[in-house]
């Protein structure tokens, strides 16, 4: 059994300088690396939701719809209940593969979340009657 040994580090190879809260490292042979020393945690910040939305995305361009509703149901029964990404991709998701029970459940809370939204509102009642066989929708008015 061979031994694995680290690479050498031989630092008169590398350059390093500090330009406008950047560090950047220069190598002969390997080129330029910059790490930016103003970071903090809440600057260029992705959410863990959307970063599954983004995931789920994918899955469902590799027609991987398993992996997909898995996703979007851990978003919406864990991360963020009102996400509305999540419920728009899990909508289009069931109503791709022709699950209409499920769509109306989904639109359904959908509908909740966004139920002072006229145009958002508007587009599922639309979604709902076209899909749903529903021939009419009357919201309930506001007091």
């Amino acid at each position: 059994m061979k031994a694995v040994t680290a690479p050498q580090f031989n630092k008169h190879e590398y350059i390093g300088k500090v330009i406008n809260q950047s560090l950047y490292i220069g190598h002969l042979s390997e080129g330029v690396y910059s790490v930016d020393l103003s970071w903090k945690p809440d600057k260029n910040y992705i959410s863990k939701a959307s970063l599954f939305n983004r995931l789920a995305s994918c899955y469902n361009n590799l027609n991987n719809s398993v992996e997909s509703e898995k996703l979007l149901k851990h978003i919406i029964g864990t991360l963020d209940q009102q996400n509305e990404v999540a419920l728009k991709q899990l909508s289009d998701l069931y109503l791709n593969s022709n699950d209409l029970d499920k769509f109306l459940d989904i639109q359904t809370e959908f509908y909740e979340l966004v139920v002072y939204n006229d145009i958002k509102r508007g587009k599922i009642e639309e979604s709902m009657k076209k899909y749903g066989g529903l021939l009419w929708i009357q919201p309930f008015k506001r007091e």
